[in-house]
């Protein structure tokens, strides 16, 4: 009974060891797998919010709103409209695509029924501190929708693109749902 024993305790320990190694390198490549996801991620969002610094005669006129005429006013507004909905058209999953300007004017396209409220928007932790962190692309954690009209169910992670004008000036926020 005791080589019994004595050969099963050898067969447990080595069994646990090797159960142990499986499970660790299953967890580094299963992290490995989503870090590059997370990155591949990155890059095309990235690419998606590069597309609106082309536009830099709009850049640099956000936030004149108070300065323009209601003409001049209409057509930035127009102008703004079709860039963003340029950008949401890019990827299937964007619920919401806003931009934020200088002066805090939110303009907003968006494919769903849902609206974003503004003074809910601006008073978001995570916008406030995605603004002073001086990154100029930016991720959020999961949020939730709190700052939507309807308040809906379930949570969001926000893309960002702080936009520079062309004298490097802060020009506004690109924000994606």
């Amino acid at each position: 009974a005791f080589p019994l024993l004595v050969v099963s305790s050898i067969i447990y320990s080595q069994s646990a060891a090797g159960l142990e190694d499986s499970s660790q390198e299953f967890a580094a490549m299963y992290t490995s797998q989503i870090e590059n996801s997370l990155n591949e991620l990155m890059k095309e969002y990235d690419k998606v919010t590069k597309s609106v610094l082309v536009d830099n005669e709009l850049i640099s006129k956000l936030g004149e709103g108070p300065n323009l005429s209601m003409n001049e006013y209409i057509l930035q507004k127009l102008a703004v409209q079709r860039v963003l909905m340029r950008v949401a058209l890019l990827k299937s999953e964007m619920n919401n695509v806003m931009l934020i300007s200088r002066d805090n004017s939110v303009y907003q396209y968006t494919n769903t029924s849902s609206i974003v409220n503004e003074s809910a928007l601006l008073s978001q932790a995570w916008y406030k501190q995605a603004r002073s962190s001086g990154d100029t692309l930016f991720i959020t954690g999961l949020h939730d929708r709190s700052y939507y009209e309807d308040k809906g169910q379930g949570a969001l992670v926000t893309v960002g693109r702080v936009l520079l004008s062309p004298g490097g000036a802060f020009a506004g926020v690109l924000l994606i749902d």
